[in-house]
């Protein structure tokens, strides 16, 4: 705080600068929830995709979120909302070990009918 102080030049500056500091953290809180909900509704539309045709999207929005969270993330975030990334996360890499799965099982599949 005495540092602080001194870079602003007054003690009021402190109270201002906590006072930034905290908006500027519930914002990106804010931030951090929704992209945090878009992730989870395009985790399950894809992972709705997957289940109807058995394959993964090429392009996928969740990607798209994952990179925004971890740069918001890169701020300071609570640890419950790095906790609810972590289990989106998991998810994540759930579903696309299923994609990756089902992707080499069909061209197994592509290879031994065209052998036969």
């Amino acid at each position: 705080m005495i540092r602080l102080a001194l870079e602003t030049g007054t003690i009021i500056g402190i109270r201002d600068s906590s006072r930034q500091e905290s908006s500027e953290r519930m914002l990106d809180e804010v931030l951090y929830r929704s992209y945090l909900s878009r992730l989870r509704v395009s985790l399950e539309n894809e992972r709705r995709y997957f289940e109807k045709t058995g394959e993964g999207l090429e392009v996928t929005r969740s990607e798209q979120h994952v990179e925004s969270l971890v740069e918001i993330g890169k701020r300071r975030i609570s640890l419950e909302l790095v906790k609810e990334f972590q289990e989106c996360l998991a998810d994540a890499d759930k579903l696309y070990e299923r994609e990756e799965r089902a992707k080499i099982d069909a061209w197994i599949r592509d290879h031994e009918e065209q052998l036969s």
